[in-house]
């Protein structure tokens, strides 16, 4: 019987990919943070402000469940929801775009066509305050 051993450069390569996979897990809690609706709206009040933690999303009239993540387009990032929007549960996909504005994000929820504008509360890599 043969017994086969991985090449050093198999390892090496599967733990570069495992350390890649760890290093865009930890980048979603960059911006786990609190967020205005509105450009300068932080101070304002709260039915103006969404709130990513981790597995979850936040804001006026919704309140979502994420699960995993997937690149889905330039910047975007595509996330199977379970929400309650406005009132109503809803499951589908909810997207955030994380790299096509200088100076905030946004947010498509399932069940509504509009898309939030997320202006940074605290400081978020990659976005002035």
């Amino acid at each position: 019987m043969r017994i086969a051993f991985a090449s050093p450069l198999t390892v090496v390569v599967a733990v570069a990919a495992g350390l890649a996979a760890a290093g865009s897990l930890a980048q979603d809690g960059d911006i786990q943070t609190t967020y205005a609706t509105e450009k300068g709206g932080c101070g304002g009040a709260p039915d103006k402000l969404v709130e990513i933690a981790e597995g979850r999303i936040t804001g006026p009239g919704f309140d979502c469940r994420l699960g995993d993540g997937r690149p889905a387009g330039t910047g975007l990032v595509y996330y199977e929801a379970t929400c309650m929007v406005d009132g109503t549960a809803t499951s589908g996909g909810l997207n955030l775009d994380l790299g096509n504005y200088a100076d905030h994000f946004k947010l498509a929820l399932p069940g509504r066509e509009d898309w939030l504008s997320l202006y940074p509360c605290t400081p978020v890599p990659g976005l002035p305050r």
